[in-house]
């Protein structure tokens, strides 16, 4: 659970130009995400005992889980209310709390961009924010936001698990997207001609990293809500673990949330669906805890941020929309 990359999107599917065939941006994504809802109904029939514990889960775990779901989404909020301040836009509660929600619910109806192209609308209509510029700085942000992530991967890995030479490894693939990420801010390169979502991103932090690179307190911030954003994603695991019936360590949930957060690079299905549970499963397994056990806990946090989603993003969705058309409305009465 982390700042979702794919909110950053590209400039071509804001302006809605296509940068591939209609195969690959249209039908491809719910290929794979009707392979993956086979491949995990096969699982879940093959495997009756595990299911049978997604029915065990009490209301008080759910609640928990529901209660870090919101938490999350006022983290998102914060970052985005940050980021505007930066451009003198000061976002009101409804909507730096809400755009998130609002967004999440877009990425699940369509994969990628629809939370994107939402959120550009509200940001472009309701106070002109030039969202090219802004998406550069946001760019940055998620940059950032990595760059904590494999910071604190490293020192886990290093701190808890040196003698373990079966996790040991990621130590070097933490020290290594590091090291990416530090040449990007500060070694940058110019990038060939060609169009791709990261090579868009890429483009999208080098134009913005100089825009932020002085701002001490905005990078401190940045930094203090991905660490937060660290906390509550291992919250939301180790909870989930413990309320199916399979408890792991604190800091084995932290790992595993680490490494979660590197499956939101691979934006192919509506939400995410089946990658996020696929890398959870893996990093379950890796450290000894199974498969299963991983799937069935990435299982219910979906659950419970589907339930978050239906609760929270018609509702923001609706205020958002008020608010735009209140704006408008005081804008016509200003014009003589």
């Amino acid at each position: 659970m982390q700042f979702d990359l794919r909110l950053t999107g590209t400039m071509n599917e804001l302006n809605d130009k296509p940068t591939g065939s209609r195969w690959k941006k249209r039908v491809l994504p719910w290929v794979v995400f009707a392979l993956m809802l086979a491949l995990l109904g096969l699982f879940m029939a093959r495997e009756n005992d595990l299911a049978s514990a997604l029915l065990r889960v009490s209301m008080l775990s759910l609640a928990g889980l529901f209660l870090i779901q919101c938490l999350f989404n006022a983290v998102s909020g914060l970052v985005l209310r940050e980021l505007s301040l930066f451009f003198g836009v000061r976002l009101n509660g409804t909507e730096w709390y809400g755009l998130p929600a609002a967004t999440t619910m877009g990425n699940y109806l369509t994969p990628a961009s629809g939370g994107l192209v939402a959120r550009a609308v509200y940001l472009r209509q309701r106070y002109g924010m030039s969202y090219p510029r802004f998406l550069t700085l946001l760019s940055s942000g998620y940059l950032i936001n990595f760059l904590v992530i494999s910071a604190v991967g490293f020192f886990i890995v290093i701190g808890k698990y040196r003698h373990d030479m079966h996790v040991l490894p990621l130590a070097f693939f933490f020290l290594a997207v590091c090291t990416v990420i530090l040449f990007l801010l500060y070694r940058p390169v110019p990038l060939p001609d060609g169009e791709g979502r990261i090579r868009q991103f890429l483009r999208d932090v080098i134009s913005g990293w100089p825009l932020m690179k002085g701002k001490i307190d905005l990078i401190g911030k940045l930094i203090v809500l991905s660490l937060a954003n660290i906390l509550l994603g291992s919250s939301s695991l180790w909870l989930a673990f413990n309320a199916l019936g399979y408890p792991v360590p604190g800091m084995d949930a932290l790992l595993i949330n680490l490494l979660q957060s590197f499956s939101l690079l691979i934006s192919i299905t509506p939400g995410n669906l089946g990658v996020q549970e696929g890398v959870v499963s893996l990093s379950t397994g890796l450290l000894g805890h199974g498969l299963g056990a991983g799937l069935l806990a990435a299982l219910l946090i979906r659950a419970v941020t589907i339930l978050y989603i239906l609760s929270h993003g018609p509702l923001f969705s609706y205020l958002l929309s008020k608010e735009l058309v209140a704006a408008r409305n005081m804008e016509k009465k200003e014009i003589p």
